[in-house]
């Protein structure tokens, strides 16, 4: 599995490469502020998988949720926040966002 992003040509100097380690790095910062805003209807685990495949980014969260949330606000909180922190980072990333949802009305 490769551990960086190539870009190719990013400034006249050459090539940038950024380590998955920064990817992780954010996805834990997105891990943290939703759970400092979280309004208790649904948990987020604290692990964040990324891989990079084919030069693209690919970000796997997990939540737990209340049934009587809907699922579509959660992955829009998550996308949303993760898409604004990307795009500051490095705004010629490729990526993806998968979230795995399970209900639990325990939570």
């Amino acid at each position: 599995m490769p551990s960086y992003v190539y870009l190719q040509h990013y400034t006249s100097q050459g090539d940038l490469g950024i380590s998955r380690d920064v990817f992780v790095t954010l996805g834990q910062h997105v891990v943290s502020y939703i759970k400092e805003k979280n309004d208790k209807d649904f948990t987020i685990s604290d692990y964040v998988d990324v891989s990079i495949r084919s030069n693209r980014v690919i970000y796997k969260f997990y939540v737990t949720k209340k049934s009587t949330v809907d699922s579509k606000y959660i992955e829009k909180s998550i996308k949303d926040y993760i898409n604004t922190n990307l795009l500051m980072i490095c705004e010629v990333i490729p990526f993806e966002i998968n979230i795995k949802i399970t209900v639990d009305d325990g939570v």
